[in-house]
């Protein structure tokens, strides 16, 4: 993670709860490393700390998806797109994904 991003974030009012939660952990003897506490609060923020102004990249996962699977379907000719599940999961993970490829 770029130091400016875990620099600006750990500054961030919001991520004194994060800082909470590790005390609690802490007690419990888990320690998390302040890398992963920088990640599972972009996790928990829908990543809005990298598109503050309107939360969003401007990209239709859930449209990605259905294009990937409309083809997958085709290929192992089983019509996976009746899967909400499949789809919801897929498209939250392109978002995540896409998101900590544009942190570098």
């Amino acid at each position: 993670m770029p130091k400016k991003v875990k620099e600006d974030i750990t500054n961030l009012e919001d991520y004194q709860r994060i800082k909470l939660l590790d005390e609690n952990l802490k007690k419990k003897d888990i320690v998390l490393p302040e890398d992963e506490l920088v990640y599972l609060y972009l996790y928990l923020s829908d990543y809005k700390y990298l598109y503050p102004k309107d939360g969003e990249s401007g990209i239709n996962y859930e449209d990605a998806v259905m294009e990937l699977v409309s083809e997958v379907s085709k290929k192992v000719n089983l019509e996976l797109s009746i899967d909400d599940q499949l789809i919801g999961d897929l498209a939250r993970h392109f978002k995540q994904s896409f998101y900590m490829l544009n942190l570098g």
